[in-house]
């Protein structure tokens, strides 16, 4: 069970107008992290506008640690989808009929759109289990999702979190590049943005990976993704206000982790929960846009108070993704005020 994060000695460190110091501040958020050794092991990463880091390990994990992904996956995937859209190579109102060959011509599944595939809203609620086999072929299993689901809801009507969405979805971006799989579409992407070097997508297999949550990736890769994405030198500004655009506006809620989860109602983008701390979603803009993945890693994007970070943890353990969004929200008060005093390059940190 988490342990309590908020000794009464905080308490009375937390108070914006006190003078503390970003050093000062930092030695209070390393202590509240060791606090919780219960969830160890794990490293955090947290970026300021100026660029300046703050990196704490509990345990044996640090951030060249590889890290089985679970949901973080789709934040990349939805990510690569758009900058091929970008080049023209793919639209995102496309339809899978339009490169797979075995998909129905009418009905609703005819009118799905790339653009639903991606915030899960198509109305594929039902995904096949050779999507976890890593015995099966990408494309043998991606097959089988259509006749999974023969008379879904009309696409855009209703969000369920699932895997079907983004395997569709990868399908036509793989057609549509007349290249041989998936790993040919990230290893350009790769090569040209040249992130995640290292990072490949192999759960349950490099034959059958799952694109909603089989990347295997270190936090410093992942936190060079995050910062490159907010800097706007992954996709122009455009297709970066597309990703983070609500999509559940008229939608039905019929499955989402953040109420089961946290009883709260956080909205979705393109494979990106808009995070609100209510039970019914009555969030303005600036969001805290993440990517919180079953087995505890958390990325986040605080547009807010400017800054990027990552909780690379992996745990089996039930409500692990739980424990690391708690984890940091026990700190953010903290990181707030940090990221506030570290807005803009020092002359020592420009040298």
């Amino acid at each position: 069970m988490l342990k309590s994060l908020i000794p009464t000695l905080m308490l009375l460190l937390t108070d914006p107008s006190g003078g503390t110091s970003s050093d000062e501040l930092e030695q209070q958020i390393r202590m509240r992290l060791n606090q919780a050794s219960d969830l160890a092991p794990f490293t955090i990463m947290l970026e300021a506008p100026s660029g300046h880091r703050l990196v704490h390990s509990v345990g044996e994990y640090r951030p060249d640690t590889e890290t089985e992904s679970a949901s973080t996956s789709k934040l990349v995937t939805a990510t690569v989808v758009l900058w091929y859209a970008e080049r023209k190579l793919i639209n995102l109102q496309d339809t899978p009929q339009t490169y797979l060959p075995y998909w129905p011509s009418n009905g609703n599944l005819a009118e799905i759109t790339l653009s639903q595939l991606l915030s899960f809203t198509s109305g594929l609620n039902n995904a096949p289990d050779c999507i976890n086999n890593p015995f099966t072929q990408f494309a043998e299993c991606v097959e089988q999702i259509p006749g999974l689901n023969p008379s879904p809801r009309e696409p855009g009507t209703q969000f369920y979190y699932g895997s079907a969405h983004m395997q569709v979805a990868g399908a036509m971006l793989i057609t549509a590049l007349g290249v041989e799989d998936w790993h040919a579409v990230f290893n350009r992407f790769k090569s040209e943005t040249q992130l995640f070097q290292t990072s490949r997508y192999a759960k349950p297999s490099t034959a059958n990976p799952r694109l909603a949550g089989g990347m295997i990736w270190t936090a410093e890769e992942y936190l060079a993704f995050l910062k490159a994405l907010s800097g706007g030198q992954v996709l122009n500004q455009n297709s970066t206000s597309l990703l983070l655009t609500d999509r559940l506006t008229n939608a039905e809620i019929v499955n989402s982790p953040s109420r089961s989860s946290y009883q709260e109602d956080w909205h979705y983008g393109y494979g990106v929960w808009l995070e609100c701390v209510a039970q019914t979603f009555n969030c303005l803009a600036p969001y805290r846009y993440s990517s919180p993945g079953a087995w505890g890693a958390y990325p986040f994007w605080d547009t807010e108070y400017n800054y990027l970070g990552i909780l690379a943890r992996e745990s089996k353990l039930p409500g692990a993704s739980r424990d690391s969004v708690l984890l940091f929200r026990d700190i953010a008060n903290l990181v707030a005020e940090w990221s506030s005093l570290n807005q803009t390059v020092t002359a020592s940190e420009s040298d």
